[in-house]
């Protein structure tokens, strides 16, 4: 066969072979899958096939060998973010290619030989707007006879993830109404931007309201910029720490005047999802007032969430609210339980 008729035959042969490139997954129990890698998060390892409708979940600690041809951002447990792919030889070592990203140039390529553990998360860089979106809604609805009580209570979540950055939004709503008693109401919500900004590190905006008719509170409003760091970020659970300043304006049922003040803050964030299909998040917020003296308030949430088939779960859920100081006639504290069913994207 002469050079010429070699040069053609591999010019059709090799785009072939780019087209059929795809992802491999090999487990533990040498069984493998082709695909598409799209996500790595929260210990679960997200692959697209061609022969199945549905993608297939796999917990990371169970993959023994992954190989990548696309790229990927990819976080190390030491907050490095390397984009690049990911490959493994035939002994087991696991390595990542790429660059990293430093101010607003890129290092030169770098290869890295790590541990399956060290790699905490994967996402594919050519994810389209609507896979880069995360949702969730779920209700929860009680009635009880010898006192016509009835209740109904909502949640719903929307997060959209790019590769530095996050912008996601939360709303809840409780209504209840009793024989002989005030309804109660109990609505709140918040949209929140976080920047990584070096390794671990990231800065925080948000904006934040709650009106409350156990505090007598028709509405607060705060606002919050701080920076956070995760001191603990792994496969099994991440752990956060954040601080800064916050400004609230609150008007009360009870008062004519409003009331507005400055207030630092400190919060940690927990999140434990190497759990089978449990998981747990908590966000305690600690606000020491700097313009009121000796007030202080602090509010907790902490979800235990249980996955169902089909993207539907189980969600029990606790709120607490505390003010050392609050409007007359209002209560120092308020929390609720609740249990709803629901479904994510």
């Amino acid at each position: 066969m002469s050079w010429q008729k070699k040069i053609t035959l591999l010019g059709l042969v090799l785009p072939l072979f780019a087209l059929g490139q795809k992802d491999s997954i090999v487990f533990k129990n040498h069984e493998f899958l082709v695909g598409e890698v799209k996500e790595m998060n929260r210990n679960v390892l997200t692959l697209e096939t061609d022969f199945s409708d549905s993608d297939f979940k796999i917990e990371w600690d169970k993959v023994s060998s992954i190989n990548t041809y696309k790229y990927y951002l990819i976080t190390l447990n030491t907050g490095e973010n390397i984009f690049g792919n990911i490959s493994t030889d035939s002994t087991g070592i696991i390595s990542v290619k790429g660059v990293m990203k430093k101010f607003r140039s890129y290092t030169s390529p770098i290869t890295r030989n790590v541990d399956r553990e060290e790699i905490v998360y994967i996402k594919s860089l050519d994810r389209s707007f609507w896979k880069k979106l995360s949702a969730s809604i779920d209700f929860g609805y009680s009635f009880t006879k010898a006192s016509n009580l009835s209740q109904l209570n909502t949640r719903m979540n929307l997060g959209y993830n790019a590769d530095f950055w996050r912008i996601g939004g939360s709303f809840s709503a409780l209504r209840s109404i009793q024989d002989s008693v005030d309804p109660t109401q109990r609505t709140e919500g918040q949209i929140e931007y976080n920047n990584i900004i070096k390794k671990n590190w990231y800065i925080l905006a948000s904006g934040s309201f709650l009106s409350n008719t156990e505090q007598q509170l028709d509405l607060r409003s705060t606002g919050k910029l701080g920076l956070g760091n995760y001191l603990l970020r792994n496969n099994h659970a991440y752990f956060a720490l954040n601080t800064g300043i916050a400004g609230t304006a609150e008007n009360y049922a009870t008062e004519n005047s409003n009331r507005e003040s400055v207030e630092g803050f400190v919060g940690v964030d927990v999140s434990i999802f190497d759990l089978g299909d449990l998981s747990f998040s908590s966000i305690a917020t600690a606000y020491p007032s700097i313009t009121e003296a000796k007030r202080f308030r602090f509010d907790l949430k902490a979800d235990l969430k249980y996955d169902l088939p089909m993207d539907f779960y189980i969600k029990l859920g606790y709120s607490f609210n505390y003010d050392n100081q609050p409007a007359a006639g209002g209560k120092e504290l308020d929390y609720i339980f609740q249990t709803n069913f629901g479904w994510e994207l």
